[in-house]
C-alpha cells in the first residue's frame, strides 16, 4: 500500500511542476448517496455524506484528483440496535475531460470504522474505482467503488469553484 500511495504522490508533484501546457484547476464540494451492493448492500441501508475534491488541471483536458469526505451508514438488518458504518475515503485520480462530461479512474485508501453501543473498530483498506459524470458549474457523478469486499454505486452533485491557473 506505501508504494501505491508514493507512485500517486510522485505523479501528482512531477505533473505539478509541468507548466508547459495550460491546465484547469478545481475545487468541488457537495452531498453524495451512496448504494452499498452486494453483501455489502445486504448489511446496510443507503449510505449519505459529503466530499471534496481538489482537481489539478494537467493539459487542456486531463486533471489529477484527490477525493476526502465522509460517508455514513445504518444497519439494515436490525440485529444491533444503533450499529454503524463509517467511510472515510482518500483517494486519488485522474479525471479525463470532453468537453462536459468526464471519465475519472481512481484509487486510493478508505478508512472503516463500525461502531456498535460498547465496541468499536477502525481499519483502512485498498479501495478503487471509476466514474462518470457532467461538470459545469455543478459536478454531476456516478461512480462504481470497491472496497476490498465492500461495494458501493455513488451519486454526487458539487458545487465547483474554478481557479485561474
Amino acid at each position: 500500500m506505501r508504494k501505491t500511495f508514493l507512485s500517486l504522490a510522485v505523479l501528482f508533484f512531477i505533473s505539478y511542476g509541468v507548466h508547459a501546457q495550460k491546465g484547469n484547476n478545481q475545487i468541488s464540494i457537495g452531498p453524495e448517496v451512496d448504494l452499498p451492493v452486494g453483501t455489502f448492500g445486504d448489511a446496510y441501508k443507503l449510505g449519505f455524506g459529503g466530499t471534496i475534491k481538489g482537481l489539478y488541471g494537467i493539459g487542456s483536458a486531463g486533471q489529477i484528483t484527490f477525493t476526502t469526505g465522509y460517508i455514513g451508514f445504518k444497519d439494515k438488518s436490525g440485529l444491533y440496535e444503533d450499529q454503524k458504518f463509517n467511510i472515510i475515503p482518500l483517494v486519488a485520480g485522474y479525471r479525463q475531460n470532453f468537453k462536459t462530461l468526464y471519465v475519472e479512474p481512481l484509487v486510493g485508501f478508505a478508512s472503516y470504522k463500525t461502531k456498535i453501543p460498547g465496541f468499536s473498530e477502525t481499519e483502512t483498506r485498498l479501495t478503487y474505482g471509476i466514474g462518470v459524470g457532467y461538470s459545469g458549474v455543478v459536478d454531476l457523478g456516478l461512480r462504481f467503488q470497491s472496497h476490498e469486499g465492500i461495494s458501493l454505486i455513488a451519486l454526487r452533485a458539487a458545487y465547483v469553484i474554478k481557479f485561474k491557473k
